[in-house]
């Protein structure tokens, strides 16, 4: 078996309630994968959202949720149905200007390369240089040259 590629560190999985990995809609190699960056833009929407409206005493959730219930619940396999048309960079979807969920994307490499080099969500400079050395590090890959 090979190794796993080292831009897996920027992406999550879920495991169903059979207590396996979700597969990716009808695939079945490949899994639904989260953009740890796009999870984490979601939750800091959502958390601002439901703190905002307690604060304004609406209508909602007594107090704010723990980072990990918002976390499975950005997780919805059954938005990787608009992934293949998705056009946005990031993968944060929106209902009624609101927050909704995280689309998944297909844990084929070379997909979550794509989507790491051009998510909105990843502004870190270290991590957006990381992921672009996960893709040039790669043991099968061309050797780097040190010439100048």
């Amino acid at each position: 078996m090979h190794p796993k590629d080292a831009i897996w560190q920027f992406y999550e999985t879920l495991v169903g309630e059979d207590g396996k990995l979700v597969q990716y809609l009808t695939n079945k190699t490949n899994k639904c994968v989260w953009c740890i960056p796009c999870l984490d833009k979601y939750m800091a929407l959502k958390h601002t959202a439901e703190t905002t409206s307690i604060g304004c005493h609406e209508p909602g959730p007594s107090q704010a949720r723990s980072k990990a219930v918002l976390r499975a619940e950005a997780k919805k396999p059954e938005l990787a149905t608009l992934a293949t048309n998705w056009k946005e960079k990031a993968l944060v979807l929106f209902t009624n200007g609101a927050p909704s969920g995280v689309v998944p994307i297909c844990s084929k490499v070379d997909t979550m390369r794509s989507h790491s080099r051009r998510c909105p969500h990843t502004t870190d400079a270290s991590y957006r240089r990381e992921a672009q050395l996960c893709e040039l590090l790669q043991p099968d890959g061309p050797a780097l040259s040190t010439a100048s």
